[in-house]
């Protein structure tokens, strides 16, 4: 929480983004519960005999092309599952019973549980590999949850992992033929559960989920009703949610590939529909997005709230997206830019930097960071400048950290927070984006970008990419109205594991194995190096949930009266040109 602004104030630069209709449904959620315990002393539907057949062959089709394109889930993980040993957020349950109700767990790992996820990864595996046992361990999981989870259990039913809950017994229906009464019984209970408390408060990534399945559990329960509501909900969020330029609104690359995996798992459900037509040219879109963002490691960068291993690795699945839409891969475009989602691709033959010049998401912004202008950076496949990434929510001491700007590679303009992020969810006041400008000439991809901060301040960066040399220029700079001092402090945050030395010709040398990264500052500008003994190092790097490693981090610092600038160079050392560069002391605007 913001330490100088009153409660009262951050309660109202917070609701007034949010739209009214946001607001009534959360009042009418909290009125529900009384009726809610009620509810659950009623019998259930009417099931029918078995699930729809069809939808289920369509469902398995695509999981066994999952399994062949590299969507496989690694061994050791299956063994794990197997074993009945869960791990989530980097943290394994305690052996014995499933621990469903432990509240010594973090209720995200709970929620992890609750939806199953680990059986949609073992039902992957089974449609290339069938492995002996694996269809009774599923019968075991499903009826031990339904025996230990009456309607209503806290967790168990919430909105969002019920509804992740119904995707993926789905999955192991259409692989291991099920054909239990029993829990089919409970599915079609817990689908109209769900249909009462769609998460029309929260909107965003929870209602696009709560929809998916919805739509699901219609196409394999035969309701026409059910299945009608289900699917024309699932099409206008999808519609809503999903920019011009194929990317998600909420701009977090992790939420983005949980999307399009959740649609593809509905246009396998639909069949050959005039639905699954207008859905089929959405993901298509949001393929070609999710390939154009990712690192050359085929993976997602860390924007907003983001981690890996949640969900399947982006290349992989923008592949398999573009397959199953009937489309063939497009040639690698280099440079991509996606301008409504404000992310953009700048390539040359040393690498690429991703650049996120986005606007902080206006009816969901619980999942963004204070990280205008930010990037991240890759030499090869190996990444060198990395974002903060995600530790966790209510459960991590690191929260705050991963919200804030001092863990992403932007510049902070007088100590000042460009996003007032509190509690676990909440943003307050925020930047706005000024406008984004992207040119291509002889000097190179050029991209400049400028936000308007809470207090009036303006940070401008400029960005350029050259193919010959093999390098990216950074200009940063900030101004503030009616003059002033200026303090400007341009953050570089090194990955996991990496060494950073100064040479003596002047160079700052980022070491990842036999990976290097140099920054040359332009003269004036102060370089420190923040990378001390673990207990007392300020800057880390959370590439999954529940994990924290030490980020060296190289700080570039200049002071103002009315204005302040830094700039830099970012280049593989080993290159002639870089050798010119200081011997010629080029120009950084050239």
């Amino acid at each position: 929480m913001s330490k100088s602004t009153p409660l009262p104030l951050l309660y109202w630069h917070t609701l007034r983004h949010i739209q009214p209709s946001q607001i009534a449904w959360r009042i009418l959620r909290r009125l529900q519960r009384p009726l809610d315990r009620l509810a659950a002393l009623l019998p259930g539907p009417a099931v029918p005999a078995r699930f729809v057949p069809e939808p289920l062959r369509g469902l398995r089709a695509l999981l066994e092309e999952a399994a062949r394109s590299g969507l496989m889930p690694a061994p050791d993980a299956l063994e794990s599952i197997r074993k009945q040993e869960f791990r989530f957020l980097n943290l394994t349950a305690p052996p014995g019973k499933i621990p469903w109700h432990d509240r010594r767990l973090p209720r995200l790992w709970r929620y992890q549980l609750h939806g199953f996820r680990f059986l949609g990864a073992v039902a992957v595996a089974n449609t290339v590999e069938p492995y002996l046992g694996d269809r009774d361990r599923a019968l075991h999981w499903m009826r031990d949850w339904v025996k230990r989870n009456p309607a209503g259990a806290p967790d168990a039913w919430d909105a969002h992992p019920l509804a992740d809950r119904l995707l993926h017994w789905a999955m192991a229906e259409a692989v291991f033929d099920l054909r239990d009464d029993a829990l089919r019984a409970s599915f079609a209970r817990q689908a109209r559960w769900l249909e009462r408390h769609l998460e029309w408060d929260l909107r965003a990534n929870h209602l696009l989920k709560n929809v998916c399945a919805l739509a699901a559990a219609g196409c394999l329960l035969g309701g026409d009703a059910l299945r009608a509501k289900g699917v024309r909900l699932m099409l206008e969020q999808f519609r809503e949610q999903v920019l011009p330029d194929g990317g998600h609104c909420e701009r977090s690359p992790m939420y983005h590939a949980f999307a399009l995996w959740d649609g593809l798992v509905l246009l396998a459900l639909l069949g050959d529909t005039p639905e699954a037509a207008e859905l089929q040219g959405i993901l298509s879109g949001m393929a070609q997005f999710l390939d154009g963002v990712a690192h050359p490691d085929g993976d997602i960068p860390l924007f907003n709230d983001a981690a890996l291993d949640e969900a399947p690795p982006a290349r992989p699945l923008a592949l398999l997206s573009l397959a199953w839409c009937g489309e063939q891969p497009s040639p690698a475009t280099v440079s991509p830019a996606f301008a409504e989602s404000g992310f953009y691709a700048l390539d040359n033959p040393a690498g690429r930097m991703l650049l996120k010049a986005a606007p902080v998401p206006e009816c969901q912004p619980g999942h963004a960071h204070g990280d205008p202008l930010s990037f991240e950076l890759s030499i090869g496949q190996t990444r060198m400048l990395v974002d903060g990434g995600c530790h966790g929510y209510a459960e991590s001491p690191l929260r705050g950290y991963c919200r804030s700007l001092s863990a992403h590679n932007t510049a902070r303009v007088n100590g000042a927070e460009p996003m007032e992020a509190w509690s676990v969810f909440r943003v307050a006041r925020r930047y706005t984006l000024e406008g984004v400008t992207r040119t291509l000439g002889e000097g190179g991809l050029v991209i400049d970008g400028a936000v308007r901060l809470p207090d009036g301040a303006v940070h401008r960066r400029t960005v350029r990419c050259l193919e010959e040399p093999t390098a990216w220029g950074l200009r940063d700079s900030a101004e503030v109205s009616g003059g002033g001092a200026v303090s400007l402090e341009v953050f570089f945050h090194a990955g996991p594991n990496a060494h950073v030395e100064r040479r003596d010709d002047g160079l700052w040398v980022i070491h990842r194995g036999s990976v290097k990264l140099a920054l040359m500052p332009a003269a004036g500008v102060r370089v420190t190096l923040s990378d001390g003994p673990e207990g007392e190092n300020e800057f880390w790097h959370c590439p999954q949930f529940g994990r924290a490693c030490p980020s060296p981090t190289l700080i570039l610092q200049s002071e103002g009266e009315g204005t302040a600038e830094c700039a830099c160079w970012l280049f593989p050392p080993e290159h002639a040109w870089a050798v010119r560069l200081l011997r010629d002391g080029e120009d950084l605007d050239r």
